[in-house]
Formats: C-alpha cells, structure tokens, sequence
C-alpha cells in the first residue's frame, strides 16, 4: 500500500502556492450510543449501536437488519462516524472532482469527499453508491483508514500459507491488504476457513470491523501504555506494574486462571533470582478485566526478609509480565524489563 502524505504538509504547500486548501482536524469517534429493536444480545450489537446512525440505517420499524448487506454509501457514513473526521475547508466542496455518480445534495457526498480528499477511498470515476460492498474491498478500505490514522506506519506480518481455503479467489489489488488483516486479526473467515471475498459485507460485520479499526489504532499508536518500576530500599523492595490506558475506548485483558501478573527479579547476567509466582497457587477460571479510558490498572508488590537479603545485592533487573492476552493491544510476551538502580 501507498503511503499518503500527512493532511499538515499538504495545507502548508498549497497555503505557500496561493492555491485554495483546506483544515483538517481528525479526531475520535464520538460516544453516541444508538439503540435499535432487532439486535438485542446480538454479536455485534455494541459496535452497531456506538457506529451505525439510526437516521441512515433504521427501517420504519426501528430496525437495523443485522444481515442485510452494506452499500458503499452506508459504508462510507459509518466509516467516516468511526473516524470522527472533522475537516474545515478554504473552498466550497465539489464531489464532482471525485466522482462522477454522486451529487453534492447526497447525504453523504461531504463524508465521501473528507474520506477521497484523504485517500482513504482511494478510486475515482464511478462510486456507485447503491451497490453492495464486496468483503475484500471493505478490508482495503480499512487497511487505507489504519495506514492514514498511523501515518504510513503499518507493522509488517509474515506470510503464513493458507489463511483461507478461498484465498485463490482474492483479487490481485487486494491480496496484500487481506493478508495484512488478518495478521493484525481484523478479520476472520465465515466457516471452513472461507473468506468469501466477493461476497457483500454484511451491516454487522461493517460495524464489527468499525471498532476493530479504532482498537488497532489505540493499540498500534501507542495509547496503552505498560510500565515496570521497582523501588529497592535496605529491607524491601517494591515492584510495580502499570497499564495505562491513554486511547478513548475501553480495553479488556482476558484471563485463563487467577493470575494477573508476575515478577522476575535478575542478576546481572540476567539469570533469575526470583519469581513471585514461584511459591503460589492459581485457580483456573475464565475472567476479564476492563480498564476504561483515561483510567490505569496498576499492581504492586514487594519483596522482604531473608528472601530478599540474599539476593538483594545480586539484583540488576526486573522484569514484569501481563499473564493475560488481549484484543485492545498488544501484550510483549517476553515481557517487560528494567533496570534496577
């Protein structure tokens, strides 16, 4: 995939050319939560109601019809809604310079002009908006959002055989792309490993992949932020761990038994001297733990007595683990290290 300068850059070289530009201020999804009368403990019913705006996807009966498929013009307002794109322009809007099947009346000519003028739509011509949305295009349009919210810093993924057994009939143009997600687990198969990439993406897999989005990018741009610290004193020392959650979405950490972390302590050729799960018990359950946005989840303990009298002249690091896994971020299985001071 391309990398697509920063909007900055752009209003800088056509301020200095005396061309007419544009203001861009691109900001997070907002907190609206929408209600509908069919989803109700439906799989995707919290992405649906934070992304799909009742005005364009309510039927008369208050419906969202979770399985019908989505058009590009659908698409394009609940994508736009993830985004929360703000952009103030010098010129009035023309989507004429874009596409040749849109008005500037449509509903969502203004939404479909921010997401081409950012390349994130990224064809012109004929948009056809009341067509259906094929599943692999809906990928390349998702992976073009990412790589705009990071700024061309997409990590890489290693190429691994048989993601799907209908892989064969991925398109060329978006192969790279569906790949891509799926190694950032964006997306998944329908069954028997099939991707179905022609098939139309239906409403709630549109909606599904809205929060997937926002959640990549507070995971990949560094929103969530983990952090090790120990304090050592004569008779004591005190280890902490701190998850920070900076982004604007909350972030879960799944758990298989009652551990939530552990401590290491190291010497200087980083050979453990001592675990702080050595010595305990955990009882196998499933459980979760959500920290809101804004908010830290943070443990603490300490190390004392004898223990910590022989070892504590030979302590040169810590190192500290999440013993969970999760959706929101990324967790460094090998953990994280300091040193200790």
């Amino acid at each position: 995939m391309k990398k697509y300068p920063v909007i900055l850059s752009l209003i800088l070289m056509l301020t200095l050319t005396g061309i007419p530009a544009y203001a861009s201020e691109i900001g997070p999804a907002t907190d609206n939560i929408y209600k509908y009368s069919d989803i109700s403990g439906h799989w995707a019913e919290k992405a649906i109601n934070s992304y799909a705006d009742p005005a364009v996807f309510a039927d008369k009966d208050g419906k969202f019809l979770p399985q019908e498929p989505i058009t590009r013009s659908e698409f394009v307002l609940m994508l736009h809604k993830a985004l929360g794109i703000s952009i103030q322009y010098f010129k009035a809007i023309d989507i004429g310079e874009y596409y040749t099947d849109v008005s500037n009346d449509d509903v969502y000519a203004s939404k479909l002009y921010d997401l081409a003028t950012m390349n994130i739509i990224d064809y012109r011509g004929a948009f056809r908006p009341k067509e259906i949305l094929p599943r692999e295009e809906m990928v390349h349009f998702i992976m073009n959002a990412l790589e705009n919210r990071l700024e061309g810093n997409l990590p890489g993924y290693q190429v691994l055989p048989e993601r799907f057994s209908d892989e064969g009939q991925l398109s060329d143009q978006y192969k790279s792309d569906v790949y891509a997600a799926f190694s950032m687990s964006l997306i998944n198969g329908r069954g028997s490993n099939m991707f179905f990439p022609e098939s139309g993406c239906t409403r709630a897999e549109a909606a599904t992949m809205m929060q997937r989005l926002i959640d990549a990018v507070n995971r990949l741009s560094g929103n969530v932020d983990v952090k090790a610290s120990a304090v050592r004193e004569a008779d004591r020392i005190t280890m902490d761990l701190v998850i920070a959650n900076n982004s604007s979405s909350s972030i879960v950490l799944d758990y298989t038994s009652g551990q939530r972390y552990d401590f290491t302590l190291l010497d200087s050729n980083k050979t453990v001297l001592y675990r702080w799960s050595a010595d305990k018990l955990f009882i196998q359950e499933l459980s979760s733990i959500t920290i809101g946005p804004g908010e830290s989840l943070v443990y603490i303990d300490e190390l004392s007595g004898d223990v910590y009298k022989d070892i504590k002249d030979k302590i040169s690091f810590m190192t500290v683990f999440i013993t969970g896994q999760s959706n929101s971020f990324v967790i460094n299985s090998d953990g994280y290290q300091i040193k200790v001071e």
